[in-house]
């Protein structure tokens, strides 16, 4: 007789575009189909990302209205009746924390979790709901160890109650040998902008917003053309977000129109990792970059800002490099460019580094392993309260 699959339900507002969501997608296609059932409950709508899921993936769209609402745990709650999770796994201050473990506990779900990616609530009440909400948890996840700390230093979670597991890349998938003849071209005629032979392809992919600073990156390319010696670096920029208008007015301002584009959202990732020569993350903000880990895996050489989680994958110089400001960025760029067999052999030690110790099959297995444990631990104690006499 079969054992019933565990029922692992995601809580998310949306599946946008973006590396918590691309983690969750990923875990939820891979998950194993034997022992888990994987859904995904998004409270306020879709988002483009949720064409990425498989087939088998349920999703359920509560589609609430924006703001709070101290009734929506109790609609949560009952929707959660209805279908039964084993587990919730809420991810963040953002991401459905205070609705679905609220939601959870009301309806008797027997196993929460909340993961952490980056962007928790810094506000003081923020935090004391935060630390309350974990004290609610199974268990407390962060997807890196620098974010481990931060978290809890600044909202108060011992450190011993918060479990790490890194986010895995699909190294077979982000292999960084597509051939990209036909993207080029692709890309002339919808955007007509140019790559030609020869020409030193920086990359940057992720939402168009303040805290991921692509800003920074367009101001050390105008500082390089303006020097008027490396004049076939070349910028492509895949995202979208309120900063668009921004970036394009830098753009158009710094007569940087030949050199950068801005391709939107797109759903080539490995195909346009595989057309860059490097990728650049000027982030303020991050847990731990997916995009990072992708295009590591892809064979790129990436230059980073030293964000959370940047420490714990790239070593200066090594299979990586840091730049903390406008003149960093610009030095590291034109190393880069100068040295191109050292470019590739940095982006060669990245990809064996993830293929190592990031790979997607070691976050399956953590997660899957504490999925059945926490479960393990919920029959142990219902096995316990019966063999008190204690009704369920």
């Amino acid at each position: 007789m079969l054992e019933k699959k565990i029922k692992v339900l995601h809580i998310l507002q949306r599946i946008d575009t973006g590396g918590k969501e691309n983690g969750i997608v990923n875990l939820c296609n891979y998950l194993d189909r034997k022992r888990f059932k994987p859904m995904i409950c998004c409270l306020k709508g879709l988002g483009a990302m949720a064409g990425r899921l498989n087939p088998d993936v349920e999703i359920f769209n509560m589609n609430l209205s924006e703001g709070r609402s101290l009734l929506r745990p109790l609609v949560i709650a009952n929707f959660f009746r209805k279908i039964n999770p084993d587990i919730v796994h809420t991810h963040s201050w953002n991401g459905g924390l205070v609705d679905g473990v609220i939601g959870s506990r009301l309806s008797g779900v027997p196993v929460v979790i909340n993961g952490e990616h980056g962007h928790f609530g810094r506000k003081g009440y923020q935090k004391f709901i935060q630390r309350v909400m974990s004290t609610l948890c199974d268990s407390t996840l962060s997807v890196s160890k620098g974010l481990r700390d931060e978290f809890s230093l600044a909202v108060g979670v011992p450190l011993s109650k918060i479990k790490v597991i890194p986010n895995g890349v699909n190294t077979d998938i982000f292999s960084g040998k597509y051939d990209t003849a036909n993207l080029k071209d692709q890309i002339y005629r919808r955007s007509k902008f140019k790559i030609d032979v020869g020409d030193f392809i920086l990359g940057n992919i992720g939402s168009l917003k303040p805290l991921k600073n692509q800003k920074m990156l367009l101001a050390a390319l105008k500082q390089i053309k303006d020097e008027g010696v490396l004049n076939n670096i070349k910028v492509i920029i895949v995202g979208d977000g309120p900063q668009r208008a921004v970036l394009e007015r830098f753009i158009a301002d710094s007569f940087l129109e030949k050199e950068v584009v801005l391709l939107g959202h797109r759903d080539d990732i490995p195909e346009m990792l595989s057309l860059f020569n490097a990728l650049v993350l000027c982030s303020s903000m991050e847990g731990l970059s997916n995009v990072v880990l992708e295009a590591m895996s892809s064979g790129l050489p990436v230059i980073s800002t030293k964000v959370t989680g940047i420490a714990e994958i790239i070593k200066d110089s090594d299979n990586g490099l840091i730049a903390d400001s406008i003149d960093e960025l610009v030095k590291k760029i034109k190393f880069l460019y100068s040295n191109r067999e050292l470019c590739d052999a940095i982006g060669a030690r990245a990809r064996e580094f993830i293929r190592k110790n990031y790979a997607l099959e070691g976050m399956l297995k953590q997660y899957e392993n504490l999925y059945l444990e926490l479960i393990g631990r919920q029959k142990i104690f219902k096995n316990s309260k019966n063999n008190y006499g204690i009704s369920n």
